[in-house]
């Protein structure tokens, strides 16, 4: 039997709270098997239609809750740019659904913003949507969010890594390769993630 759990905790690789988990920061024990499956380009998006019928002055931000540094890249956008919050949550998908809807708009992953043509990248500091140049020159030139200070520009694309993890003891195992194998093969299909 597979079991898959999306969890914003962190599980317990030593304790057998997972056999495998994708991580967004390098784990540090040196005896957990730790595969790079490639990085994620987040940037701003908001539904074309949001864009279009909704005033520069009225835009609002949909904050997610569950990445660190997508959050502290946000909340650093709020307080130099005097955005409000228009909705909250720790759930990528709830999010997404929510900048469709047209509430606002959202750092989200590449992968998964490509999924939805309606939704375009934008410059919410200059309050415009980007060209498709600036979308790929932008994607090159993003800091950590963690360094961002009162004196720092916010970027409009930042990439973070991606890892799988095991534990060593379970990594022969068939079924839990099975898995990684999966996970591996649908990480080098996703558009928008290298």
């Amino acid at each position: 039997m597979v079991s898959l759990r999306g969890d914003v905790g962190m599980s317990n690789l030593h304790q057998r709270e997972a056999d495998i988990a994708i991580r967004t920061h390098r784990p540090t024990q040196e005896d957990l098997v730790i595969r790079t499956l490639g990085s994620s380009t987040y940037r701003f998006y908001a539904h074309k239609d949001y864009l279009n019928n909704t005033m520069h002055q009225q835009w609002q931000l949909i904050e997610f809750q569950a990445n660190a540094r997508v959050l502290a890249w946000s909340q650093a956008f709020i307080k130099r740019h005097a955005y409000t919050i228009a909705f909250s949550t720790n759930d990528l998908y709830m999010a997404c659904h929510a900048t469709r809807q047209k509430i606002g708009f959202m750092l989200l992953p590449d992968f998964l913003a490509r999924q939805y043509p309606e939704l375009v990248a934008v410059d919410p500091m200059n309050r415009v949507p980007l060209t498709d140049l600036e979308i790929y020159s932008s994607a090159d030139n993003y800091a950590a969010a963690e360094q961002l200070d009162t004196h720092s520009p916010i970027p409009l694309a930042q990439s973070y890594p991606l890892y799988l993890v095991m534990h060593p003891d379970v990594r022969r195992s068939a079924r839990v390769r099975a898995v990684a194998d999966w996970l591996i093969d649908c990480s080098t299909r996703l558009e928008g993630f290298a």
